[in-house]
């Protein structure tokens, strides 16, 4: 096994697999992120046809008889 340090990471070759020490934690983090930017997005979606049908409720309501 071959072992060589570069910066934090420490890189063991292994045959042709390629380890790097703590690159799953960057991975978790990174997928996290992409999550809550999606969650994100489909509420903001979800609100913004939400308020288009409140909008066309009211347009569309039938006028009281007086």
């Amino acid at each position: 096994m071959l072992t060589a340090r570069f910066g934090p990471a420490t890189v063991k070759l292994r045959g042709t697999d390629v380890y790097q020490k703590g690159g799953g934690h960057v991975k978790k983090l990174l997928l996290l992120a992409v999550a809550a930017i999606g969650g994100l997005l489909v509420y903001r979606q979800v609100q913004s046809d939400k308020s288009e049908q409140d909008l066309w409720t009211e347009a569309t309501d039938p006028v009281p008889s007086a």
